[in-house]
């Protein structure tokens, strides 16, 4: 079982009707149903009790949904902490500078060159005394 038939079991979970669920995530009906078979099977018990008119989750299911939505919300919640913190990583360079002459006729060049090609990079200098660098 994958995190996508994960979300297509929460869905229809919460919605309780399978054309719904089908909408919301741009599948089609038999596959929804197809997909919560595999589910079932895998698992090896009854998730959902159907009939022509409704759909209702059974005690079991009901178990499976709470502990499934709390490992999606985890797993998304560990995907947005990392891509944050990759972000904040990835948002600023600080460039430690001595202020000499080569500095100052490259450096200007290079932070226009880079810049193009992350613009949304925040560039810091800090001045360092090049007599204290040994």
């Amino acid at each position: 079982m994958d995190l996508r038939q994960l979300e297509v079991f929460i869905n229809l979970a919460e919605s309780l009707n399978y054309s719904k669920t089908a909408e919301n995530l741009h599948l089609s009906q038999p596959a929804v149903s197809r997909i919560i078979q595999r589910i079932e099977g895998e698992v090896g018990v009854t998730l959902f009790y159907r009939n022509h008119r409704e759909v209702q989750l059974t005690k079991n299911g009901k178990l499976f949904y709470d502990d499934s939505k709390s490992l999606t919300n985890s797993y998304n919640k560990a995907l947005q902490r990392t891509r944050n913190s990759f972000n904040r990583e990835q948002s600023n360079l600080t460039i430690g500078i001595t202020d000499t002459p080569l500095e100052q006729a490259i450096l200007p060049e290079m932070i226009k060159a880079f810049h193009r090609e992350y613009p949304n990079c925040k560039i810091f200098l800090e001045g360092f005394d090049h007599n204290r660098l040994n």
